[in-house]
């Protein structure tokens, strides 16, 4: 809810009345030194079987740099079946049944 003054007038409340988008789950590698695993290989497996990949990286153009989480929609899916992230120096980590609309922290 958002209250708004008009300087000398009434208040006036305000209601989000907007329906719910798409699920999304976000990935956050960020190391114990909270740097992101770069090159992690991240797979978001959804309930009918489709794999969504991405990996952890920071490019995107010349002269600049991204956010490295990794978000991933989920389509239809209100949740996805798992998460697994592959590790750039070897080993792995999986979970089952993460929660949706958020991000989630991995750390190596």
């Amino acid at each position: 809810m958002l209250t708004v003054f008009n300087d000398g007038g009434p208040a006036h409340e305000l209601d989000a009345l907007a329906a719910p988008g798409p699920a999304w789950l976000g990935i956050d590698t960020g190391t114990a030194g909270r740097r992101p695993a770069i090159g992690a290989a991240v797979t978001v497996e959804l309930p009918d079987g489709a794999r969504r990949h991405r990996r952890v990286h920071r490019d995107g153009s010349y002269c600049s740099s991204q956010d490295p989480g990794v978000l991933v929609g989920l389509g239809a899916h209100r949740a996805a079946a798992s998460v697994r992230i592959d590790w750039p120096g070897g080993g792995a980590i999986r979970l089952e049944r993460p929660p949706s609309n958020r991000y989630l922290r991995f750390v190596p």
